[in-house]
């Protein structure tokens, strides 16, 4: 995969844009994610529990649409 690199955000409790940002990255980066999570490697290490539905992934892209508006607010304050 010839993607840029990026961070993943952690959600911030006293940041609310950070949980916008959290799944506006998560939801870029979905199919690296879900690669190293199904590598035998990684998942000998980690909960095969981790990895996320599709229903959880299309729940994160809807929660995105609510949450856009109100960061282009807040940043425009």
């Amino acid at each position: 995969m010839n993607l840029p690199q990026k961070k993943l955000i952690q959600s911030c409790d006293t940041r609310w844009n950070s949980s916008f940002y959290m799944l506006e990255i998560v939801n870029e980066m979905r199919w690296p994610i879900s690669a190293v999570l199904s590598d035998e490697k990684v998942a000998k290490r980690v909960d095969k529990g981790f990895d996320l539905t599709n229903d959880q992934w299309e729940l994160s892209q809807e929660l995105i649409k609510v949450l856009k508006p109100l960061e282009l607010a807040t940043t425009f304050l």
